[in-house]
């Protein structure tokens, strides 16, 4: 059965009324909890590996060395989740998984937009405009590991729903049953 999925307003709505909703954000809490605690952990083995507490190394190295730490934590994460499929699968959803993010994410984080200036967009097609603008804020190295985090905790509260809310019920029931 598919993960119940809420607007953050029923999810606050249910959250108030519903005591199913109220448990599994009690777990899921608990389990933020302990989870920022071994980050915290995890974070401080990597700071003395990679010496990023190192006053001396060049702009060049620092940012080469936060390269690396992302990297880790990223494949750190990859390692996790590919304790849940089998080899097969798991190469399978890596190659789904890129291709999302080269297909659909970064032009999605990167709002192309057409200048308004050159000839295409002044003849009516900004579609084909040769000078597209785009906001890279949303695709900056140090933006993307919080992208990737809020989408991890949007899974963990979404998995902590799923288990406590029985799975015969619908969204519309559970939302009546708020309103009840």
């Amino acid at each position: 059965m598919a993960k119940k999925i809420f607007t953050e307003e029923q999810a606050e709505q249910a959250l108030n009324e519903n005591p199913a909703v109220k448990t599994a954000w009690d777990e899921y809490n608990d389990m933020e909890t302990q989870a920022r605690e071994l980050a915290n952990k995890m974070s401080e083995v990597i700071i003395q590996e990679l010496h990023l507490d190192d006053d001396s190394l060049s702009i060049k190295e620092a940012r080469k060395h936060h390269v690396i730490a992302k990297l880790a934590s990223s494949d750190l994460l990859a390692m996790l989740s590919s304790l849940s499929y089998d080899e097969a699968d798991f190469a399978i959803s890596a190659k789904r998984a890129r291709e999302i993010v080269t297909n659909q994410l970064v032009p999605m984080l990167v709002d192309e937009q057409p200048c308004g200036e050159c000839e295409e967009c002044k003849n009516g097609h900004p579609e084909k405009c040769l000078n597209p603008q785009y906001d890279s804020k949303n695709s900056e190295s140090r933006f993307l590991p919080l992208l990737c985090q809020a989408l991890i905790e949007y899974d963990a509260w979404a998995e902590s729903l799923h288990n406590n809310i029985p799975s015969d019920l619908t969204d519309e029931d559970v939302l009546k049953e708020a309103k009840e």
